[in-house]
């Protein structure tokens, strides 16, 4: 019996099952008295189910969004929670670390699912640190990752955009390697030759120093006939041809055709040095002389 004027017991919903989709859903009741009379349909009533996180957006890495250069090898992430209902609270989070945007590559991090302190709906987490027993390390490669936030009723998020971050490291081998501005010229018209090559750096570092060796040998083996050592030389910003480098080791005598092969490596600002170019090559100039003594050269022909 519900009392004239008093509010009834709870009746518990035996529908069809109701899931923590967000979904609004609309209701209204009515009452029979004691004598069999039924009153109208009360007004429409609504509720909204609990529903999950939104996919965690504007994904940081080391406070940056895709950065290219992280030095840190234990980087810390974060990201925005939001959530449809507007009580909720962030409470468990989870990141994956991988080699592949597709998370199929080498697993670099797992973290699983991790307490953190409550996350107020539409603000940005705390950072969350790379665990420090396995250092990522400080060689340019790329990583991929991605994050996703449980509510304080439990129910979790899509996993976020896949975010990315590069380590610092060293500049890319050296390539278009040129002698004179040629690519392994047969001669050359100098006894001291121009050596340049194109600097790439994935962090979008500028090139400060380079080595040049030229050998007899292509294995460099042979006779060293110049190592120029660690030198500095003027900026090469990313994706730009160093300045020419003058050749300076042992006298080219310019007689012998003879084939020399030389080879050049780089360093970034971060003093990261590349691996040596691929090997290239010139060719010693060789002058010959002719000699006419009495010769008289109408209707002679030289080839």
């Amino acid at each position: 019996p519900i009392t004239n004027g008093a509010r009834s017991s709870d009746f518990i919903y035996d529908g069809l099952t109701l899931s923590q989709d967000s979904t609004t859903y609309y209701w209204r009741i009515r009452f029979w008295d004691s004598t069999g009379l039924v009153s109208n349909w009360s007004s429409t009533a609504q509720f909204t189910m609990a529903g999950a996180p939104y996919a965690p957006s504007s994904p940081y890495t080391e406070g940056s969004t895709n950065p290219t250069k992280v030095s840190d090898t234990t980087p810390e992430f974060s990201a925005v929670f939001s959530d449809p209902n507007g009580s909720d609270t962030g409470a468990h989070y989870e990141i994956e670390v991988n080699t592949n945007n597709t998370f199929t590559g080498t697993v670099m991090w797992d973290s699983g699912q991790v307490a953190t302190g409550p996350i107020t709906n539409g603000s940005r987490s705390s950072d969350f640190s790379y665990p420090s027993g396995t250092p990522l390390p400080l060689d340019g490669t790329t990583y991929y990752w991605r994050i996703r936030f449980w509510d304080d009723s439990g129910t979790v998020s899509n996993w976020s955009s896949t975010a990315q971050f590069r380590m610092s490291g060293p500049p890319s081998t050296p390539t278009s390697t040129l002698v004179d501005g040629m690519n392994n010229p047969l001669q050359i018209l100098s006894l001291n030759p121009k050596f340049s090559a194109l600097h790439i750096d994935g962090n979008g570092d500028n090139a400060v120093y380079y080595e040049v060796e030229v050998n007899s040998n292509n294995t460099f083996s042979g006779t060293v006939m110049w190592d120029s050592g660690k030198t500095s030389m003027t900026s090469t910003a990313s994706g730009q041809q160093t300045p020419d480098i003058a050749y300076n080791g042992t006298a080219l005598t310019g007689t012998s055709s003879t084939t020399y092969y030389w080879r050049i490596r780089l360093w970034d600002t971060d003093d990261y040095v590349s691996e040596w170019s691929t090997t290239a090559s010139f060719v010693d100039y060789k002058i010959e002389f002719l000699k006419f003594d009495g010769v008289k050269m109408e209707g002679v022909k030289i080839n």
